[in-house]
């Protein structure tokens, strides 16, 4: 089973070669903007980014930066020149001089309070998780996917009054899994809010097999084993046991999550009890489809975000607006994206685009319960005035590879071009051969008197 999940998400190789079948991926140094194609393991999207003005833009940065390194630098060494001309130094026990003042720092510009995940966000996330190479998520042989719930008790606003405090028991929770799996995280996770205000967190996972801390016992035992060896010389190596050593993922999960929020007396016996959701591995072929390819997974994970039902699960309580609001609604980590794009000709870019335009406004399904074929609007979508947008796909490669073969028939450096024009096209076209004939015959009466 672990095969089948990992079998169903494209390699690398597989995006750069649908990509290669597109068209050629150097720059020529044209200005304007550039039509691009991009290829993924689970969307398609389609750009025209200014490659020059983006130069130009990083160009002019850099420049600046060093422009505001040299200022600072020459109002610092005008700084020491001044002290050191009053003799407004000190002379430290190393006889390094020291300056009584301190260079002033801009504060840095705070963006603006979260109230709520924007559809901008939730868009964002479904392009970068059908972008995702989620081949090393599912490297191992019992590599079973499960979807982890964190939740906080029922005084969550002692134990969570602001998002930067969420946010550091969810850092303390990975910094604790990679001491006890001996691995760092590798998944993805999201934020979301219960009915009473409470947060809590999403995380698709592949649960570690095993009991906690087993690798790091292991290295203790052989670190005293050595050290038996060697006569005890030296300090005896000591083992600090922390909390779940020795459980199971699920057990260890209760107890280590129910410690990191720090609830107290009763309310700490039944955050472990139900503080956290494991739910079995995903075995049988049901829910084993449901994350089979890069677009179901995205769509298999933001699926609590996306229902119109449970718009309120990312509305951000009260109590977190007026500390400010929130950050980040989602993360990833352990993954990086897998992205091959090539440049193409704004005939062939336009083609495209209204091909997928056409495909994203419908999408045909199996109903099972009526035995037929229904059509739904394609859920997750997104395309400009001027072509440019995404599309998610069940594989990106294969559809990178329908593209190819429309632009072979239809594209502007078809073989059978000729083959499609227009009723208005042909018409003119007719009209032509008529004036053509016409001024032919008018020729050969004035040869012939």
């Amino acid at each position: 089973m672990a095969d089948g999940f990992s079998l169903g998400f494209p390699t690398a190789c597989q995006v750069e070669q649908a990509a290669a079948l597109l068209g050629d991926r150097r720059w020529d140094g044209r200005e304007g903007d550039i039509p691009m194609i991009e290829v993924s393991p689970g969307a398609i999207r389609l750009t025209r980014p200014d490659l020059n003005r983006r130069e130009k833009t990083l160009e002019k940065e850099r420049l600046r930066r060093l422009k505001r390194v040299n200022e600072e630098a020459a109002a610092l060494q005008l700084e020491y020149d001044l002290a050191q001309a009053n003799e407004d130094w000190i002379v430290a026990e190393d006889s390094t001089p020291l300056l009584k003042s301190k260079p002033v720092h801009r504060p840095a510009s705070k963006p603006g309070a979260v109230t709520c995940w924007s559809k901008r966000s939730r868009a964002r996330m479904i392009l970068r998780l059908s972008e995702l190479d989620y081949r090393p998520m599912f490297a191992g042989q019992l590599a079973l996917p499960a979807m982890v719930t964190l939740t906080y008790p029922g005084d969550w606003q002692a134990v969570a009054p602001n998002f930067y405090v969420v946010k550091d028991h969810l850092k303390r929770f990975f910094q604790r899994f990679k001491k006890a799996w001996d691995t760092d995280f590798v998944g993805l996770w999201k934020l979301e809010f219960q009915g009473r205000g409470a947060p809590h967190f999403h995380l698709f996972m592949v649960p570690p097999t095993g009991v906690a801390s087993a690798a790091r016992r292991a290295r203790h035992e052989m670190q005293l084993a050595q050290w038996e060896v060697n006569g005890r010389q030296g300090r005896k190596p000591g083992f600090r046991r922390a909390v779940g050593d020795g459980l199971g993922f699920q057990s260890w999960l209760s107890q280590v999550w129910a410690d990191i929020v720090g609830s107290q007396g009763s309310e700490r016996t039944k955050h472990e009890a139900k503080g956290v959701h494991v739910p079995e591995p995903i075995v049988d072929l049901g829910e084993g489809m449901r994350a089979a390819d890069p677009r179901r997974l995205a769509v298999y994970f933001s699926k609590h975000g996306t229902f119109k039902a449970k718009d309120y699960q990312n509305v951000i309580p009260e109590l977190w607006q007026q500390s400010g609001g929130a950050g980040h609604f989602w993360g990833i980590r352990g993954l990086k994206p897998l992205r091959s794009h090539a440049v193409v000709d704004f005939d062939d870019y336009y083609l495209v685009a209204r091909t997928l335009r056409k495909l994203m406004a419908r999408r045909r399904y199996w109903d099972p319960v009526n035995r037929r074929h229904l059509y739904q609007k394609a859920p997750v979508n997104s395309f400009r005035y001027r072509g440019s947008g995404f599309i998610t796909t069940n594989s990106g490669p294969k559809l990178a590879a329908d593209l190819y073969r429309l632009i072979q028939i239809c594209g502007s450096g078809s073989v059978v071009e000729q083959r499609w024009i227009t009723p208005t096209e042909r018409i003119r076209e007719l009209r032509c051969n008529q004036e053509r004939r016409k001024e032919m015959n008018r020729q050969m009466n004035e040869e012939m008197d």
